[in-house]
């Protein structure tokens, strides 16, 4: 099948990443979580790019990006998303994250704060993954005993229901266009850390644009009661509970998803 055509652009630390870039209007930045690739967007593409500048970035060790291999930090992924705004010289556009993706839209917002963003949509990705005795929404398990080995194997599927077909045909094409053994379990370890690490509830209560959490009621990683639980942090935050779905909802059920997306971005229209 046909995939999108992709775009290259060098990051402030000398990094070779891809995107794609369709459509005109409003610019909407779709990120994807981790080994996911840019392209299992192209539904949203097709959805959004009548209305919308649709963008969508090829996060640092994923795809045929070439990356230094020493910055291995979620940090560094947000730093990326705004190197790519300002290569782009995107003004306020809005930011839709999945899972790694939610978390590198947070780094960017701990890095540069909220300035240059119309909205945020964080796609299943909880603001604290290793739990605590004030938290009990993070990735189910993982606490701070066994934080340096709960990686160490791959981890549970992130699918309740089976990917639509068109979804399973472009991860097919997709594997058979990008050589894996670049960006092993075991090279990407370090990031898969720092991305546990953080703790984005600080940062959460500082942002003021209006951002959306979207949780799963089948998620395999974390229950879902922590996207109600990070949109009470803030001051224009919402929450939402996809259905019948799991991690990957847009995989799964892309026209639920998009639903409630649009619903989302139809209220970002009118936000003063």
């Amino acid at each position: 099948m046909d995939l999108l055509p992709m775009h290259q652009f060098k990051t402030s630390d000398g990094a070779q990443l891809e995107y794609f870039d369709t459509g005109e209007g409003q610019p909407i930045i779709f990120i994807a979580g981790y080994r996911a690739s840019a392209q299992t967007w192209l539904p949203q593409v097709r959805h959004y790019q009548s209305k919308y500048r649709v963008i969508g970035l090829e996060r640092r060790f994923n795809g045929n990006t070439i990356s230094p291999l020493h910055n291995k930090t979620i940090f560094r992924q947000g730093q990326d998303l705004h190197d790519l705004i300002t290569y782009l010289n995107l003004i306020q556009p809005i930011v839709v994250g999945h899972s790694m993706g939610g978390s590198t839209v947070m780094a960017y917002l701990a890095l540069f704060g909220d300035t240059n963003l119309k909205a945020f949509v964080n796609v299943d990705q909880t603001p604290k993954m290793v739990n605590a005795q004030d938290w009990h929404a993070g990735m189910y398990d993982l606490n701070m005993a066994n934080m340096g080995t709960y990686f160490d194997n791959p981890l549970a599927s992130p699918f309740y229901k089976t990917p639509t077909p068109e979804l399973l045909q472009i991860m097919k094409t997709v594997a058979a266009q990008t050589d894996d053994s670049k960006y092993t379990l075991q090279l990407t370890k370090p990031l898969l850390l720092s991305h546990a690490w953080a703790d984005w509830r600080g940062i959460l209560e500082n942002v003021t644009i209006p951002t959306l959490f979207m949780a799963a009621d089948h998620s395999p990683f974390w229950p879902s009661e922590h996207a109600t639980l990070a949109a009470n942090l803030m001051k224009n935050g919402s929450a939402v509970i996809l259905k019948d779905v799991g991690h990957g909802m847009e995989y799964e059920d892309p026209q639920q998803f998009e639903a409630a997306l649009d619903e989302f971005l139809n209220s970002v229209a009118k936000w003063k």
